[in-house]
């Protein structure tokens, strides 16, 4: 028997994964080209095609030595060649290849650090909506999540923030641009932010670390990125290239320590035993002699910018889509994800977050993510990870389902009136719901369970 922690986790594991796995059972009933699968990040565009041919080259070539091990924290050149770009960009200014520890991608990276910073029962904040696997990372380590939600257009709620942080509280978790909404957090609420950890460092005579994960920050539509650990000393970066690379199955990204962080010399030693003890041991080996040759060079400043254009060009007809057929969504300013409230009558958020999704992949064949899955039921996320073909197909789609709902009300699927298992706004489990539990007036309240 699995143990009953890993099952209950089990049960409520990734959402996104669910709707991918029930979009291939769909395109083999009906066909590929019948049915558009907004549901994963998982690129279809191809590496660069000097990355193909390095990593030919090498196993060509036989060149020796690449398969062996290496030390946990990963090879040096590449290390120097990822601290070289964080310092030449400003993301994390003075920071050498001894502060960086290649691991098996952005996942890989999050449980090192959470394995290193976090004793049992410590709190790290994290901004809902979002990606569902952090709450997972955070427990992996005997870490207590504290959500808190964002302002009504998807930025920073600073107060919220402040309010939450106490004695047990450990680290922030930001992404940014964000997955699932797309927000990019501004220069201006990240300095704003730094600020008011810096208070309550002083203020509780503790170190507060803020991680910040960043694989979009190369898909960056409108304005400009900025690095939340470049603003505050305490920080890691956590990245991967599986979207500015398009080399998701290959697992490879890196955690990188603020050369400002106190105690910065044991952190990076506790970096790399939790690589080991983790069981990663270490990042891909071949992968790390490749990186340092598209590194820094003509070949990936090109891919990134050819990369920004390809997305560009779905992501203006899905704007366009959205907004001409009366979807409430926040503009995104990067990544290649739109997030977008569900249609219908329904005042219970989870129950037409249902019944939306329900009916946009029974009747329309459409994949879509239920916001619940990010922490914020009654909204519905769209990857366009995919091609142009597919985008404009979806956009027909998504046209017609709102008109649907325009023309006529949805049926809504019965269900018994009991209390439900996550609060409606928020999506707190309501077993693990304080007494002193509120949800901010930005969120959508449940109508039907107006106790709490």
């Amino acid at each position: 028997m699995i143990s009953k922690t890993l099952k209950a986790d089990m049960e409520g594991s990734s959402g996104t994964r669910k709707v991918y796995e029930e979009g291939l059972k769909l395109k083999k009933l009906h066909g590929e080209d019948k049915v558009v699968d907004f549901s994963l990040g998982n690129p279809v565009l191809e590496p660069p095609e000097e990355f193909n041919k390095i990593l030919s080259d090498m196993i060509s070539k036989d060149v020796k030595g690449v398969h062996r091990y290496m030390p946990n924290a990963g090879h040096k050149e590449v290390r120097d060649s990822v601290a070289y770009h964080l310092d030449k960009k400003g993301y994390l200014p003075g920071v050498t290849g001894d502060h960086v520890c290649m691991t098996v991608g952005a996942a890989g990276a999050l449980n090192i650090i959470f394995k290193t910073i976090l004793n049992k029962g410590e709190e790290v904040i994290t901004i809902n909506p979002h990606f569902q696997e952090y709450t997972f990372h955070i427990k992996n380590h005997q870490g207590e999540e504290v959500m808190v939600n964002t302002l009504e257009d998807y930025t920073l709620d600073l107060k919220a923030i402040s309010k939450k942080i106490t004695s047990k509280t450990k680290a922030i978790l930001l992404n940014t641009p964000n997955n699932p909404t797309g927000v990019m957090y501004s220069k201006e609420s990240l300095e704003e932010l730094a600020s008011i950890l810096r208070e309550k460092e002083h203020k509780l005579k503790k170190q507060i670390y803020l991680v910040s994960d960043e694989p979009y920050r190369e898909m960056v539509y409108e304005g400009k990125f900025t690095s939340p650990a470049s603003i505050y000393d305490n920080s890691f970066i956590v990245y991967s290239w599986s979207k500015s690379l398009s080399l998701p199955g290959e697992r490879t990204g890196y955690a990188a320590v603020n050369p400002k962080m106190k105690y910065e010399e044991d952190m990076i030693k506790g970096l790399a035993f939790s690589n080991k003890i983790l069981g990663f041991v270490s990042a891909p080996a071949m992968i790390q002699f490749v990186l340092p040759k598209i590194l820094n060079t003509e070949i990936e400043e090109k891919y990134y910018s050819y990369m920004r254009d390809y997305y560009k060009s779905m992501h203006r007809p899905l704007e366009k889509c959205l907004s001409e057929s009366g979807y409430e969504f926040p503009k995104p300013k990067g990544a290649f994800f739109f997030w977008a409230k569900c249609l219908g009558s329904n005042k219970n958020a989870l129950e037409r977050e249902k019944d939306f999704i329900e009916d946009a992949k029974d009747n329309f064949l459409t994949m879509l993510v239920p916001g619940s899955a990010f922490g914020k039921a009654g909204w519905f996320r769209i990857s366009y990870a995919s091609n142009l073909e597919v985008v404009n197909r979806g956009c027909e789609r998504l046209a017609k389902i709102a008109e649907k709902y325009k023309t006529s009300k949805p049926k809504t699927l019965k269900r018994d009136r009991k209390e439900p298992e996550h609060c409606e706004c928020c999506m707190t489990p309501v077993d693990n719901r304080p007494m002193d539990h509120y949800c901010d007036e930005s969120s959508e309240k449940s109508q039907e369970f107006d106790e709490h």
